[in-house]
């Protein structure tokens, strides 16, 4: 499973909307749903417009990390990023990097929440077994003529964690 970091600027407001899940057993109709209201808090965040201006920035970057961090699995999200390289690190080397990862990915997707514009997410087949859930998702730009799907992703929750298993276009 790959994990695709995106140069288009969509895809950064699909990542914030998208990676979201709570620790417990899993139902269906909850991975969907958790989805769904996280979203809703994200898009709230980012249309506030006392959030918008230049000063606030740190402010509106707290509010979604405290939304987003405490539900996203980093430690797992690095491990697939390194792959095979992953079992022939340290501890030591393995905590070292899933704090650098995590820094890098909230330094990355902070600097580009400024540039929302109104993008929604549907979403579309939850999928859930056992301790396993996947739920896709499309970002839709409703600002131009006509909407233009800007992609889509799929998200995958274990152990009660989301987990990317990658995104692309629509």
């Amino acid at each position: 499973m790959a994990v695709f970091f995106p140069a288009q600027p969509q895809f950064s407001v699909l990542l914030a909307l998208s990676l979201f899940f709570k620790p417990a057993p899993l139902y269906a109709g909850e991975p969907l749903e958790l989805l769904k209201s996280a979203a809703e808090r994200v898009i709230a965040v980012l249309k506030d417009p006392r959030l918008k201006a230049v000063e606030q920035k740190k402010e509106r970057v707290e509010q979604l990390k405290a939304i987003i961090n405490p539900i996203f699995d980093y430690d797992e999200v690095a491990r697939r990023t390194l792959a095979g390289h992953w079992r022939r690190r340290t501890m030591v080397e393995q905590e070292e990097f899933t704090k650098l990862f995590r820094a890098f990915l909230e330094k990355i997707y902070s600097d580009r929440i400024g540039l929302y514009e109104g993008e929604r997410v549907v979403f579309g087949r939850e999928t859930v077994d056992q301790e396993y859930a996947e739920v896709e998702s499309r970002l839709i730009n409703s600002m131009l003529t006509p909407p233009l799907e800007a992609g889509t992703a799929k998200w995958g929750f274990q152990r009660g964690r989301s987990i990317p298993f990658g995104q692309g276009r629509g």
